[in-house]
């Protein structure tokens, strides 16, 4: 391992660690800070997406994971039986490169995401720092982007999102992993960072029939066998910040 990455490595472990050591401790007021039952906030997310074509005739391409990012808020129940639910809106963009010889494919797009999550949650030993595993299904919504293709026999090729072969629609699950901390400045704040992985639950392109020739972008793609499913995949890394809603505390079980 490279020093330079096992240097950043131990500070982020270390700043993990260290709320546990703090939070374990009373207050000044000789009260241990409480949980909140009810929390609401902000949510941004880096990553890389892909669009994993199922049928053996797409074996040939070569994927190349597009870097991705979101935007959104969310609201959080937790009961103290250690089980959570997270209704999320997003606004993420995505993309996926396939290449194969002189064929280049492209598409970039921005959507909204609505997602429900659902998980459980457990307490580090005396502390308030909670670590939760959680899956999300998601609606995701295509509000915008762009598609581009290029071959020696067409040229390049560019259309509006909306006029490509992307459905209007699809559905994807989210399972993540993540610690949540309570940071006490002038007022309480809640801190997570989760890591998840994206899958396709539905099929994020049309059949080539659903549309007219002149908005057939990737003829050479959907040619080889249109009943080929393109599924949505990917790596996601969140931050999150919240602040408590409400009065009803939440007790942890140890």
């Amino acid at each position: 391992m490279k020093p330079r990455v096992l240097l950043w490595a131990l500070l982020i472990v270390g700043l993990l660690l260290w709320p546990t050591t703090l939070f374990g401790q009373r207050t000044g007021a000789g009260r241990r800070p409480q949980l909140m039952a009810f929390s609401v906030g902000a949510k941004a997310q880096l990553g890389f997406s892909d669009l994993r074509l199922s049928a053996s005739a797409y074996d040939i391409y070569s994927h190349g994971l597009q870097p991705t990012g979101g935007i959104g808020g969310w609201v959080q129940w937790r009961a103290d039986e250690g089980f959570l639910l997270r209704p999320e809106l997003m606004f993420r963009t995505r993309g996926t490169r396939l290449t194969c010889e002189d064929v280049h494919y492209s598409l970039s797009e921005q959507c909204l995401s609505v997602g429900l999550t659902a998980g459980f949650y457990v307490a580090v030993a005396r502390s308030l720092v909670t670590l939760y595993a959680v899956a999300t299904p998601r609606l995701n919504l295509p509000i915008g982007g762009s598609v581009s293709y290029r071959d020696d026999l067409n040229g390049d090729l560019h259309v509006a999102l909306s006029r490509s072969e992307v459905r209007a629609a699809d559905a994807d699950l989210c399972l993540a992993a993540g610690v949540e901390l309570p940071l006490f400045l002038s007022r309480t704040l809640y801190l997570g960072a989760e890591v998840g992985y994206g899958i396709g639950l539905t099929d994020g392109l049309r059949h080539p029939s659903a549309f007219g020739e002149g908005e057939v972008l990737n003829r050479t793609l959907v040619a080889a066998n249109p009943e080929g499913r393109g599924l949505w995949r990917g790596l996601e890394l969140s931050v999150r910040v919240g602040i408590p809603l409400g009065s009803r505390k939440l007790h942890l079980r140890r």
